[in-house]
């Protein structure tokens, strides 16, 4: 039985590390730093995908689908929106970045980028 197991977990091991290296190819996550609460504050971004966001200040949270809810920056580089939390970066050309996994849309990285809305 331990002849087995061995090579069994050689090979997860293997499968593991190439999964995570194809689910790292899809992202460019890691070309900014991490944000902050006073990058978001009192801010109203438009997104890639054609909606937008306003951060308020105060912490309140809305978007062109119509969600209100609360948001925070717990820790640099993650932003907690509601219930979840996602990845945000800051890029040196003044744009955000978010990224998030996606269980339910097939299991892909889900890249955005924002702008601050005129």
């Amino acid at each position: 039985m331990k002849t087995f197991r061995s090579p069994l977990l050689l090979c997860a091991a293997v499968v593991c590390i190439a999964s995570g290296r194809t689910a790292l190819a899809y992202t460019d996550f890691g070309q900014g730093r991490p944000i902050a609460a006073k990058d978001l504050a009192g801010k109203k971004f438009c997104w890639n995908g054609g909606g937008w966001t306003i951060y308020a200040a105060d912490g309140h949270y809305t978007n062109s689908k119509g969600d209100h809810t609360h948001w925070s920056v717990p820790e640099p580089g993650v932003v907690a929106i509601g219930q979840g939390r996602r990845q945000f970066e800051l890029l040196t050309d003044g744009r955000i970045h978010n990224y998030h996994f996606c269980i339910y849309c097939a299991n892909r990285d889900i890249d955005s980028w924002g702008t601050l809305c005129n």
